[in-house]
């Protein structure tokens, strides 16, 4: 995942951007902490939308609900 930092982490510096590789718990410090920010991520590719067939579906007619005459109830 190709992330920038906001803050000095490790040998990272403020600003670098880099390709780095880390497991789920320390990616959810890192971004609550607001020391990362991703730029690029590996899992949103491998769930693209291009994968999803597209299915067509027939047009229906819009159903509307006709107002009783269009009256209002009066209040007292």
């Amino acid at each position: 995942m190709k992330v920038k930092f906001l803050r000095n982490y490790g040998k990272y510096k403020i600003g670098a951007e880099e390709v780095i590789t880390i497991d789920e718990k320390e990616k959810g410090y890192l971004i609550s902490t607001k020391t990362i920010l991703i730029l690029e991520n590996e899992e949103e590719k491998n769930n693209s939308t291009e994968d999803i067939p597209v299915i067509e579906v027939p047009e229906t007619p819009e159903v509307t609900k006709e107002d009783k005459n269009g009256k209002r109830k009066k209040t007292k």
